[in-house]
């Protein structure tokens, strides 16, 4: 049923506040357990995948809640979640990539006669916006570094030219030839206790016209 998907993380949620977790207040599916005040176990849900991780010694309360949910498949070290695989290392860092869904985006097809100044028939429109799509999807999850050359794609896909198809197909390009690469969760450095998250942007990159 249409509600059949919150129902189940209502209950998911009950169980797991009954095993001593904590709701995330900033991130509504993130849960901590707690031991002294010390952060010894987390999990996420994504509807009925779950992803989570203990410190040594401080498993049993995660055991506790697959049990009860009955849950056969479980992965370790190496799976997929959310569209993107998830490598833990043996020093027990962690990389994700997005390295499948990379690989099946399929380039624009460009007519040979076309000239960089031409305007986007609605076919290459539609076509430019699911390729941009596709890679700001990637850079938001996994690429970072792809993140400046698709947001200024965004910024002219629905309205394009030729040219724009052809950097869209540069940035699929060489997106693809590093598809093995993605954001690297190093297990020492930091401390989780005081650290802070710092963001700078320019949402309109001070309304640059070339780059």
């Amino acid at each position: 049923t249409k509600d059949a998907g919150r129902g189940w993380w209502l209950q998911l949620k009950e169980v797991v506040l009954d095993n001593g977790y904590s709701l995330n207040q900033i991130l509504p599916t993130m849960f901590t357990l707690r031991i002294d005040g010390k952060i010894v176990a987390v999990m996420s849900s994504n509807v009925d995948d779950l992803l989570y991780g203990s410190l040594p010694g401080h498993e049993q309360a995660m055991e506790d809640i697959l049990d009860r949910f009955a849950v056969r498949d479980r992965q370790e070290t190496s799976f997929r979640f959310c569209g993107k695989e998830v490598l833990q290392h043996d020093d027990f860092s962690i990389t994700v990539t997005a390295k499948d869904n990379t690989e099946k985006i399929r380039p624009l097809d460009i007519g040979i006669q076309r000239r960089a100044g031409d305007k986007c028939t609605a076919e290459e429109t539609t076509a430019l916006r699911s390729v941009v799509a596709s890679l700001a999807w990637v850079a938001r999850q996994v690429r970072p570094d792809l993140s400046y050359r698709i947001s200024k794609l965004q910024s002219v896909a629905g309205n394009g030219l030729i040219k724009d198809m052809r950097e869209a197909n540069k940035v699929l390009e060489y997106a693809q030839e590093k598809s093995t690469e993605g954001i690297h969760f190093a297990s020492s450095g930091i401390s989780w206790e005081d650290c802070v998250v710092c963001t700078i942007t320019d949402a309109s990159f001070c309304n640059e016209t070339v780059y």
